[in-house]
C-alpha cells in the first residue's frame, strides 16, 4: 500500500496554537509497528490507521481549526485564529497540505493556502514540514504529538462532513 500524505496546519500551529488536549493523561503510544491483538499485521494495522485518519477533524487550541483529509494524500485546514495570533497571520488561515503515514509518524507537508502571505509567514516561523507521532486513534478522537517534551499533546475530534 503507497504511503499516503496529509499537512496540517492545525497540527501545525500546535507550536502557534491549537485545541488543548483533553484526557492527556490517558494517551498512550500505539505501536502500529507491533502485530494488533487481533493478529492483524502490521500492514493492516497501517492500512486501519490510514482510514481512520481520513475524515474531517476539529481542534480548538489558539484558536479553531478544522481538518479534512482526505484518502488521496491531501488534506486542508481551515483555521480561525485567536487575536493574539490573529496579529501575526490574520484572523483566517486555510492550509492545502500533503501527508504521509510512516507506522506512527504522520508527516505534514504545506503545498499552499491562503491568503499566500500568512501561508509564508507559518512556513518561515514553523517550516513547511512537520512530524507528529499519533498516540491514539479512534473513530471520534485524535490525539497527536510534536515530540515536544513541553507540550501537551493535540487532541483533533471527529466532526461530520455536513459541519
Amino acid at each position: 500500500m503507497p504511503n499516503y500524505h496529509l499537512t496540517s496546519v492545525c497540527i501545525l500551529l500546535a507550536c502557534a496554537g491549537c485545541a488543548a488536549a483533553t484526557n492527556a493523561q490517558s494517551a498512550t503510544l500505539i505501536e502500529l509497528q507491533k502485530t494488533s491483538s487481533t493478529g492483524q499485521s502490521p500492514k493492516s494495522d497501517q492500512s486501519l490507521m490510514i482510514q481512520r485518519l481520513v475524515g474531517n477533524w476539529e481542534a480548538t487550541r489558539f484558536g479553531h481549526q478544522v481538518l479534512t483529509a482526505r484518502p488521496n494524500g491531501t488534506a486542508t485546514i481551515d483555521i480561525t485564529l485567536t487575536p493574539m495570533a490573529a496579529v501575526l497571520y490574520g484572523r483566517h488561515v486555510t492550509l492545502d497540505l500533503s501527508w504521509t503515514l510512516d507506522g506512527n509518524v504522520w508527516t505534514h507537508k504545506i503545498v499552499g493556502g491562503s491568503p499566500a502571505k500568512s501561508v509564508k509567514k507559518l512556513i518561515a516561523k514553523f517550516g513547511g514540514t512537520q512530524c507528529y507521532h499519533v498516540l491514539e486513534c479512534q473513530n471520534d478522537y485524535l490525539l497527536v504529538s510534536n515530540g515536544d517534551r513541553d507540550s501537551e499533546p493535540i487532541r483533533w475530534n471527529a466532526v461530520s462532513s455536513t459541519e
